[in-house]
């Protein structure tokens, strides 16, 4: 009867159906019913999984830094990362691995898709600042930290 099994390609479902087939030869899978409930099976274990990871998902309170991370950090610690627009290499905040405030559109005020952003792409937002901002952006040139 195993030579018949193979020779058709019927293979029992699970090792339940197996079991049942040993002691009952005409317990085939064609007709047994075990696919069904396999499926069922199945079918439950995922609901049920579905349902308790949905109950995790809201109790989940992810924490996201509001700076970006930088994409590179040298074996010193310190990292660097591009301007979105002209691409030229910004340098990180220290060894946190984000980026300084300074190339931040948002602490400038402005509502731009970019995040990162180099001194001379912000200059030419400059007229989208406040006012308040816009002293700030001419104080940071004085101090060298654009150029």
């Amino acid at each position: 009867m195993g030579e018949w099994l193979r020779e058709k390609r019927v293979l029992p479902i699970d090792s339940q159906c197996a079991k049942q087939w040993r002691k009952d030869k005409g317990h085939l899978p064609e007709k047994c019913g075990c696919l069904e409930r396999k499926a069922q099976e199945s079918y439950l274990f995922f609901t049920d999984r579905l349902k308790r990871d949905r109950e995790r998902l809201k109790e989940c309170q992810c924490e996201t830094s509001e700076k970006v991370r930088v994409d590179y950090i040298d074996s010193e610690g310190s990292g660097w990362t591009y301007c979105e627009k002209c691409e030229e290499r910004i340098g990180s905040a220290g060894h946190h691995g984000v980026i300084k405030n300074r190339n931040d559109p948002n602490f400038w005020g402005l509502n731009v898709k970019e995040k990162v952003l180099c001194g001379f792409c912000l200059g030419n937002l400059i007229e989208s600042m406040p006012q308040r901002k816009k002293y700030l952006f001419w104080e940071y040139g004085k101090r060298g930290y654009w150029g």
